[in-house]
């Protein structure tokens, strides 16, 4: 996703900030902002790295940290639910539940802000996990995976498989997560769940035709799954989302804008539609150690006890999915003159159209 941190203006932010944690840590004093940066991978919202230093009880402390504010303009996806404010909001929830309820690998949270007047935006801060994080495109072909060993990249991938399981096996309803519920019911609704991306992918649109996008829609619509196994699903679940340790191990999940309540099967789709990608769609080999879909799929089903079911239906959705995230990119390139319609071409020259192109073409 795009990455608009080197956008923010450090001279303002950091005073406004410093406010703000005053205000937040009454207990604190002495607040030095170090090393401000912007993460090298990109991120939906804006998202900035520093060192937070303080005195408190006569000591100094200091903190590396991870500040997220609210996107501005158009979103990444869709909104899942009406029972949360902002994307801010969802995410911190999300994450905090993970960590108390879970086996998730998830940043520690530290402190959610939805009042905007400190920052001009919904925010949250949440501790820095060292590690190494894959590129977001092209993840197979690049030069951080090819210089990994084949036990390191096994790792990568199984143990990415194993954060999606225990994500699924989290009790979202104990963890506190009924309002992410896309209904009006107190229950889970695949339907529901469905129908607010048709109805966002309207508004994306723009007033573009896009055929082989509106029968693959039309067809996910007609053909809505019988409730499977439903579960607090990631939403945006591939390796380029995750901060990995040198043993390949997963340190952070991270990007939890798409998180909702819906079929576990929602999110395996979306990362073997992802590896599909990262695969048969670049013509990128399959790097020594890294397992097939098979493979991934077994492993899952192994760790869970369940095998999801239409994944053809969930692949599909995450190349709408996906899709739809690019027409934000090319409604705000276009509202801010950086290009015209015409210039568009890469919202059908993506493998996620070309994707649908061969199923509904």
């Amino acid at each position: 996703m795009e990455n608009i941190g080197h956008r923010a203006r450090v001279e303002d932010i950091g005073p406004s900030f410093i406010a703000w944690a005053r205000q937040h840590w009454p207990e604190r004093s002495d607040f030095i902002i170090r090393n401000w940066r912007a993460p090298d991978n990109g991120a939906s919202s804006q998202v900035l790295l520093f060192d937070l230093d303080w005195q408190e009880e006569g000591r100094a402390h200091s903190l590396g940290l991870v500040l997220r504010l609210e996107a501005v303009g158009s979103v990444v996806f869709p909104r899942m639910s009406d029972g949360y404010a902002t994307g801010m909001e969802l995410e911190f929830l999300v994450q905090r539940a993970l960590r108390e309820h879970s086996s998730a690998r998830v940043p520690p949270m530290v402190a959610l802000e939805r009042d905007e007047r400190f920052l001009g935006r919904a925010f949250y801060l949440a501790e820095i996990v060292p590690g190494f994080v894959p590129p977001t495109f092209s993840t197979m072909a690049s030069q951080v995976m090819k210089d990994l060993s084949p036990a390191q990249r096994r790792r990568m991938v199984l143990g990415g498989v194993e954060q999606l399981a225990a994500i699924h096996a989290m009790d979202w309803q104990k963890a506190g997560l009924a309002m992410l519920l896309p209904g009006a019911s107190d229950a889970p609704d695949t339907h529901a769940h469905v129908q607010r991306f048709a109805d966002d992918l309207v508004v994306r649109l723009n007033g573009r035709s896009l055929p082989v996008v509106e029968r693959a829609m039309d067809w996910l619509l007609a053909n809505v799954p019988a409730d499977d196994r439903n579960s607090i699903i990631w939403g945006d679940c591939r390796l380029g989302n995750m901060i990995f340790e040198t043993t390949g191990d997963p340190a952070a999940v991270l990007d939890w804008e798409g998180a909702a309540i819906a079929p576990s099967a929602a999110d395996v789709g979306w990362w073997l539609h992802y590896d599909w990608r990262n695969h048969e769609y670049e013509s990128t080999p399959r790097l020594p150690g890294v397992p097939d879909r098979s493979e991934q799929l077994d492993h899952y089903v192994a760790l869970t006890g369940h095998r999801p079911g239409d994944l053809e239906y969930w692949a599909t959705m995450a190349a709408i999915k996906t899709l739809m995230a690019v027409l934000t990119t090319a409604n705000r390139m276009i509202a801010n003159g950086l290009v015209t319609e015409e210039q568009c071409a890469f919202i059908k020259n993506n493998p996620h159209h070309h994707r649908l192109e061969k199923l509904f073409g």
